[in-house]
C-alpha cells in the first residue's frame, strides 16, 4: 500500500532484479478497494474527486478529478530463460521501466515523463499509450501533452483509479492488447481514436495524484 508510486515501483524492483540475476520470477501487482468511505474521505478531503457525472478522463475539465474504482492485477514477470525452460507461454516482453518523483511545479510532470521517455528502449512498429491518467486538472494535462503522438486509451475511463493497482492493471491490459492484436475500442464521448493495425509496442504510464511518475514499455513476444 502506498499510492500509484508503490505500483510502478513493484514492477521496477523486480524487472531490475532479473536484469540483476537476483531472481528468475516475481509476482507483482496490487489491489484497492475504492468502496471503503475513510479512502473516499480523504480523497475528498484533498480536492481530488470529481462531483460531476461521469466524464472520460481527458474530458474532464468541467470539473477536474478522478472516481476512484476498485480492483487488482497481478503480473508473472520471468527471466527468458527460465520461462523457455518450462515450457511457459511468453504473452509480452517488458522492455523497461522508470519512475521518477518531480516536485509537482508547474511543468514538472511533462518534464518528469519527457526524461523517461528518453530513459526507456526506443520502440519501434506500430506504438500505442496506455494512460493511468487521473482526470485531475493540470497534472492530466502535462501528461497528455507529453505522449506521442500515437493511439491513446485512458485505463481510468473503464476502471476507475485505483492507485496502487492502475499502473500493473496498465500493464496487463497492453499485455492483453499485444497478445490479442487489437487495443480497446475507444471510450465513448473521449478524444480517443481508432488504431490502424495490431499495436507492436505500448507504453504504460503512471502519474500519482500528488506524486510520482512512472513509464513502462511492453513489446510483443517474439
Amino acid at each position: 500500500m502506498g499510492e500509484e508510486q508503490a505500483g510502478v515501483d513493484a514492477v521496477r524492483i523486480a524487472f531490475e532484479r532479473i536484469r540483476a540475476g537476483q531472481g528468475d520470477a516475481f509476482l507483482v501487482g496490487g489491489s484497492y478497494n475504492a468502496e471503503r468511505a475513510d479512502a473516499l474521505l480523504i480523497y475528498a478531503m484533498g480536492g481530488f474527486l470529481r462531483h460531476a457525472p461521469f466524464a472520460p478522463v481527458d474530458q474532464r475539465a468541467d470539473d477536474p478529478g478522478l472516481y476512484l474504482g476498485s480492483g487488482g492485477a497481478f503480473l508473472v514477470l520471468e527471466a527468458r530463460e527460465t520461462a523457455e525452460a518450462r515450457g511457459a507461454s511468453i504473452l509480452a516482453v517488458l522492455k523497461g521501466v522508470d519512475s521518477r518523483r518531480s516536485r509537482r511545479v508547474p511543468g514538472s510532470v511533462g518534464a518528469a515523463l519527457g526524461e523517461a521517455f528518453k530513459a526507456l528502449p526506443a520502440a519501434s512498429g506500430r506504438v500505442a499509450v496506455m494512460s493511468g491518467a487521473t482526470g485531475i486538472a493540470g497534472i492530466t494535462n502535462e501528461e497528455i501533452a507529453a505522449l506521442p503522438a500515437v493511439p491513446v486509451r485512458f485505463t481510468a475511463s473503464r476502471l476507475g483509479h485505483m492507485t496502487e493497482a492502475q499502473f500493473p492493471a496498465g500493464i496487463a491490459l497492453a499485455v492483453e492488447s499485444l497478445r490479442s492484436g487489437a487495443l480497446p475500442a475507444p471510450a465513448a464521448g473521449s478524444s480517443e481514436t481508432e488504431a490502424e493495425g495490431e499495436p507492436e509496442a505500448i507504453y504504460v504510464t503512471s502519474v500519482g495524484h500528488m506524486r510520482g511518475e512512472g513509464l513502462a514499455l511492453v513489446v510483443r513476444a517474439h
